[in-house]
């Protein structure tokens, strides 16, 4: 019975299937808003695309990075644009991979904040996105840092960093909001007070 020992986690040699997988994330390309399909594509394309982009992040839960049903509830909540006659271009592709990715550890009100610009910046915002995550993906040194354990508390500690950074920024917003508003109802107290007294 002693000869029967459960192994540990530790006990395998993960470092070379790590590595491969590391090299294979440093070598992603996402593709540029001028490389993104020019032509009106139905749901299952997008879905089909979108999935092959994003293959080199080898998912072991199963669960489809996108579905159609996900597209419709982004078009619904309008966190992008409807489709034109049922055909989605580059916009709406662009859209989805940043989603994608940005869904793994923020919430859609929090990616809607980050993302919810006017489409008039979309080819530089998005392409700017995709150079800044191939770049993380690379220049991430973590090969002294093979420990599932550490790694994750590196996750979880970038992701409040985030998530930290989206709320003061909201509220910096509010605030902003809150000061135009008060003004203008200072100005319009002033004005009608103004009248009242000629």
């Amino acid at each position: 019975m002693d000869d029967f020992i459960i192994p540990k986690f530790n006990d395998f040699d993960i470092l070379k299937d790590f590595e491969v997988f590391r090299d294979e994330i440093g070598a992603c390309h996402l593709p540029r808003f001028h490389e993104l399909p020019d032509v009106g594509l139905y749901m299952d394309q997008v879905v089909s695309i979108i999935d092959k982009y994003f293959k080199v992040l080898d998912r072991d839960d199963d669960k489809p990075i996108i579905t159609p049903s996900m597209v419709n509830n982004y078009v619904k909540l309008g966190i992008i644009p409807p489709p034109d006659k049922k055909r989605y271009g580059p916009k709406h592709l662009a859209y989805l991979i940043m989603i994608c990715l940005l869904k793994q550890v923020l919430s859609m009100s929090e990616i809607t904040l980050l993302i919810g610009w006017d489409e008039k910046e979309l080819v530089e915002k998005y392409d700017n996105f995709c150079k800044l995550q191939e770049s993380v993906f690379t220049d991430l040194d973590i090969s002294d840092t093979a420990d599932p354990l550490a790694l994750s508390m590196l996750a979880l500690t970038t992701k409040l960093y985030a998530q930290k950074l989206i709320k003061i920024q909201l509220d910096t917003i509010r605030e902003e909001t809150a000061k135009l508003a008060s003004a203008a109802s200072e100005k319009q107290l002033s004005e009608k007070s103004g009248k009242s007294k000629q």
